[in-house]
């Protein structure tokens, strides 16, 4: 009985920081997504939070806490993004098929880099304090170091968005803070040795 009650508590939990979450991002226009998701894992991995259950408090004391580290890595991902379309379209015009595949592989690759360093960044800034350079250094070594977990959460953030546009977009309740919640458990092992605070 009691693992049952737990079980609900925890899918209650996932349920109400997954809107919390959805809600920061949507409002913010899609700016402090970032910051939102490492509010959403800093909640997870907090050791205080899994004791006492105040997950709303939580939340919005990492959001304000990590806005900054955070908000460069959003505006940045988001102008990546733009220009690795507008490159799409530019190498779409090139009548080389060769130079073509060329471009496009070096694009990919070039793309596959960056998700897997932002993939652990958001993660990071939940987990360690310090200057914004050292975090995405750390984030560099983790996403390399860790190359399998650096591809399933890259897989498992695109499987999120298939779900919503493909199977139902009722998984807009639950999707994210349950991929996040699966992340933390994983992070809590890996991470179990290392030290809250870097240079």
């Amino acid at each position: 009985m009691k693992a049952f009650i737990k079980f609900i508590n925890t899918l209650g939990n996932i349920i109400i920081l997954n809107i919390l979450f959805v809600l920061t991002s949507v409002l913010s226009i899609g700016l402090c997504i970032g910051t939102s998701l490492s509010a959403l894992y800093a909640t997870f991995l907090d050791l205080k939070t899994d004791e006492s259950g105040y997950y709303v408090r939580n939340y919005f004391k990492h959001f304000k806490g990590n806005f900054k580290s955070t908000i460069f890595i959003d505006i940045a991902l988001i102008l990546l993004a733009g220009a690795a379309y507008l490159n799409y379209l530019a190498i779409n015009t090139i009548n080389s098929s060769n130079v073509k595949l060329i471009l496009y592989a070096v694009e990919l690759l070039i793309g596959l880099e960056i998700s897997f360093i932002a993939s652990f960044y958001f993660m990071v800034v939940a987990k360690f304090e310090g200057k914004f350079t050292s975090l995405l250094y750390l984030s560099f070594i983790f996403a390399h170091k860790y190359l399998y977990l650096s591809i399933l959460f890259v897989v498992l953030f695109i499987g999120s968005f298939f779900l919503l546009i493909y199977v139902s977009f009722a998984f807009i309740f639950i999707i994210f803070g349950l991929i996040a919640y699966i992340e933390s458990l994983i992070l809590k092992y890996i991470w179990r040795n290392y030290n809250y605070e870097i240079s």
